[in-house]
């Protein structure tokens, strides 16, 4: 349905162009090419980006790393119905694959396996379902979809402790099945949530030595208790906090700084 939404955006009522060449009837086979270093993903979409009369053939599926040149896909069709897609298609693989091959390399290169990366809401409004598809295809870890399926209370809900205590306690009655999580910008404010009933802690804004002293503070605390470090955390300063004794890493630049990946859509010559 998404899909569908995009491309009656680019094409509103006909390719006015395209219309206008009497070979848009034409048979083609059109190759889908990496033209840089990547990890592909998006592969699921491309034939919801064009018409019944085309057939695509999938070469690498997702996850895969492709190198420059390398044959994603195969397109065969008519003219009109391939160019009609073409924009919809490159811009969301494009867009999946530079969120990929970001996180890809972040979670291959974290010098502490045990760690976890997370994503965050901070995705484009429209292109969250694929936004976060590709996370997981990267190798990172689906933080809460959204306002509805998790429960995170953050620094603009808290007044005192007692109004916090009184939010977990009702939402462990009202919903009971769902993660709670509270964050704290301070060690003071870390140390009594981790006595409170709740799932996880995100350690927000602190720089890693104030994090790693918060961290031990908790544990100590509550041992079990599961630990997110954020704020500002990003490709050159993520190792610091691998020692920290966080659980996970929530880094929304795996969304918002993700670089697209150039890809082609020519046609075949041999």
């Amino acid at each position: 349905n998404k899909i569908q939404q995009f491309l009656t955006e680019d094409i509103p009522s006909k390719d006015i162009t395209t219309d206008l060449f009497d070979n848009k009837n034409d048979l083609q086979n059109y190759i889908i090419k990496a033209k840089e270093r990547m990890v592909v993903c998006g592969t699921p979409i491309i034939s919801h980006c064009f018409s019944d009369k085309c057939n695509v053939q999938i070469y690498l599926t997702d996850g895969s790393e492709a190198q420059e040149g390398d044959k994603i896909g195969m397109i065969h069709g008519p003219f009109a119905d391939v160019v009609a897609g073409e924009r919809v298609m490159l811009n969301l693989l494009q867009r999946m694959s530079g969120i990929a091959t970001l996180t890809s390399r972040l979670v291959k290169n974290r010098k502490n396996s045990k760690v976890q990366l997370l994503d965050t809401r901070k995705t484009i409004p429209g292109l969250r379902r694929f936004e976060k598809y590709s996370i997981s295809i990267g190798g990172g870890q689906n933080h809460r979809y959204d306002l509805s399926s998790g429960i995170l209370i953050k620094e603009n809900h808290i007044h005192s402790m007692q109004s916090v205590k009184q939010a977990v306690e009702i939402a462990r009655v009202k919903y009971p099945n769902k993660m709670i999580e509270v964050e704290a910008d301070s060690p003071e404010l870390a140390t009594k949530l981790a006595e409170l009933d709740i799932d996880s802690i995100l350690v927000d804004n602190m720089n890693p030595a104030d994090a790693k002293r918060t961290i031990e503070q908790v544990k100590h605390i509550n041992p079990k208790i599961f630990i997110e470090v954020s704020g500002g955390i990003s490709e050159s300063n993520y190792q610091d906090y691998m020692d920290t004794g966080a659980d996970a890493i929530s880094m929304g630049c795996l969304t918002h700084s993700a670089q697209n990946i150039d890809i082609s859509l020519v046609p075949k010559t041999d």
